[in-house]
């Protein structure tokens, strides 16, 4: 899960692990809680250095954003905190 940085995804607020293949009601347990509302952008991401250890951006080329075509499986959503 990525912040919002002017409408583009920023640092990373927290990651989980999926498995392979379609995945619904997928948990994200931030590294900070959300405070305010928000923008968020959940991005999946290919783990293929570390197994099992989410490496992006800190290692160069490592757990690089799955791609379609040549942009990131990614999309904009509004988070309402209550």
């Amino acid at each position: 899960m990525h912040s919002d940085v002017d409408g583009e995804p920023g640092p990373v607020l927290g990651f989980v692990e999926i498995e392979e293949g379609s995945s619904t009601d997928v948990e994200v347990e931030l590294d900070e809680p959300l405070t305010e509302d928000a923008t968020v952008w959940p991005m999946l991401h290919v783990d293929d250095s570390d197994l099992g250890s989410y490496e992006f951006p800190g290692v160069d080329g490592a757990d690089l954003p799955v791609t379609e075509g040549e942009m990131p499986v990614m999309m904009q959503i509004d988070v309402t905190v209550a």
